[in-house]
């Protein structure tokens, strides 16, 4: 036969179902099993087919790579109570050997592990089946720290007038829920065992805590502001606590008043305790002891002074609400006072002299050695007490002081031990008619003639 027209055509046919008529192929399989591939030859003469074939079937076995088969289970735990499974479920594996990144290793297909401390940590596996196939893969897992929502409280046990009860976390960052709470205080209002909870969130790793207090009752009583008037007593009870204490040390349950003052009492019961404070006043309405109508020297000035008992209020004609008034003019006033017990009033009308009843001052001296007018003083009629007597030359210069004349005899004329010029001089003098409760105070100014 002739053959020199002869070719050959080929084709191939893969188990994807892609066929290919190039001699030579590359085919990739993406899942392990047996494959099935085969080539069609034919006969062509002068590019004709000639029907002639010929086939051929290989049967190709696929083994998945070892690494595929891991099955890492939860790669993020807790510290408490962590452990990691990890495992290659190939069937075909003559060799496989775990390293978990601390050390530790293991050779068995399916492993656990603890580990001792919170990281992260990279496993390796490395693995190799009976048809020669290995892998060598490398995975993070992480072990993270524990919250601990352990809290401590101020106290177990409280007295309903004491707290906030605080609330003191290990860790922060959580949320206390309870009864009025706000942040880590809890307010009470009542007694009993009261709730607390503390939530630590996180998404792997979430704690709570629970813990409670107990709050015990007071021994409450009510000790009120009490007015006696016209004399009298009053007696207080304390009905409640197994002990009581007063403020002057006495521990009997009943006490008896009569004085004015302010008092307080304190009942305990089961270690808690609970005080109270009143007022008393004994008394009867104020006594107003002013003078009666009064005549004054000219220039005289009448204190009125009233004593009174705490809380009283004084009411004046005038307006004026103060207890003490000084009188300088001719004037009737009215005084009205108040306290618990009542009220009582007085008028007084003072009436007022044109000369000074007290003391006489003369116009004029002359400090000339005859032995006779020598000083400048004044003469008292009354008994009276000097505060201040001052002598003023015409340019206000003062050349005489009371409080500096040791002798007590008055001006002599002289200004630091040298004559003064002749002339008008300017005196002023303020005393007082005391001591009483209704202090009399003058000032009296006026001139005088040094002649020389």
């Amino acid at each position: 036969d002739n053959v020199t027209n002869a070719s050959f055509t080929g084709k191939w046919t893969f188990p994807s179902g892609r066929t290919s008529t190039f001699p030579r192929e590359i085919e990739k399989f993406l899942t392990p099993g047996d494959k099935f591939i085969k080539y069609v030859s034919e006969t062509e003469m002068s590019n004709v087919k000639t029907g002639c074939t010929d086939s051929i079937s290989l049967l190709l076995k696929v083994v998945d790579n070892p690494g595929n088969s891991i099955s890492k289970g939860d790669t993020v735990q807790c510290f408490s109570g962590n452990e990691f499974t990890f495992e290659n479920n190939a069937g075909n594996l003559i060799l496989t050997r775990w390293s978990f990144g601390d050390t530790d290793t293991s050779l068995n297909s399916i492993a656990t592990h603890k580990y001792k401390s919170t990281g992260t940590y990279f496993v390796r596996h490395d693995a190799v089946t009976i048809e020669g196939c290995a892998s060598s893969d490398t995975f993070p897992v992480v072990v993270k720290p524990n919250k601990d929502a352990s809290f401590t409280i101020s106290q177990s046990v409280f007295c309903l007038n004491e707290g906030p009860a605080i609330f003191s976390p290990k860790d922060t960052g959580g949320t206390f829920y309870g009864f009025d709470i706000i942040q880590n205080k809890m307010f009470f209002s009542d007694t009993g065992n009261k709730s607390v909870v503390y939530i630590m969130e996180d998404s792997i790793c979430p704690d709570t805590a629970r813990s409670s207090f107990r709050v015990k009752p007071i021994p409450a009583f009510t000790l009120r502001d009490t007015t006696i008037c016209g004399g009298g007593s009053i007696t207080y009870f304390v009905n409640t606590g197994s002990s009581v204490l007063w403020e002057n040390t006495s521990t009997n349950f009943q006490r008896t008043f009569t004085s004015t003052g302010n008092y307080w009492a304190k009942a305990t019961l089961d270690g808690c305790s609970y005080s109270d404070t009143f007022s008393l006043y004994v008394g009867a309405p104020p006594v107003i002891t002013f003078p009666s109508d009064t005549l004054l020297c000219d220039g005289q000035a009448l204190v009125l002074k009233l004593s009174a008992s705490a809380g009283t209020t004084f009411n004046w004609s005038d307006g004026s609400r103060d207890n003490v008034r000084i009188i300088t003019s001719p004037k009737t006033v009215t005084l009205k006072a108040t306290n618990a017990c009542g009220s009582s009033s007085k008028t007084i009308s003072v009436r007022y002299l044109k000369d000074n009843c007290d003391l006489f001052l003369p116009n004029a001296f002359s400090p000339n050695s005859s032995q006779s007018n020598e000083f400048f003083t004044y003469v008292a009629k009354n008994q009276i007490n000097v505060e201040l007597f001052v002598i003023y030359n015409r340019w206000g210069h003062k050349v005489y002081s009371y409080s500096q004349d040791i002798l007590n005899r008055g001006w002599d004329g002289n200004f630091e031990n040298k004559p003064c010029p002749e002339g008008v001089y300017v005196y002023r003098i303020i005393y007082n008619t005391g001591p009483n409760s209704n202090l009399q105070v003058n000032t009296l100014e006026g001139v005088l003639h040094l002649i020389r």
